[in-house]
């Protein structure tokens, strides 16, 4: 793998640790009974298993 293929990845590793960071906040934030954390609880099982799959 070229250098600058595994920066990109190793970038794009930590952007998706941080969009999954922040869908937990909101998650904490609104409570699971709630519209909006019922959208983080789908978000957050969507960006993980990017995060798996990417892995």
């Amino acid at each position: 793998m070229e250098p600058s293929a595994k920066k990109s990845f190793t970038e794009s590793a930590e952007v998706t640790e941080q969009v999954i960071e922040r869908w937990k906040a909101r998650l904490v934030l609104h409570g699971p009974a709630s519209e909006l954390g019922r959208m983080a609880r789908h978000q957050l099982r969507l960006w993980e298993d990017r995060k798996t799959k990417t892995a």
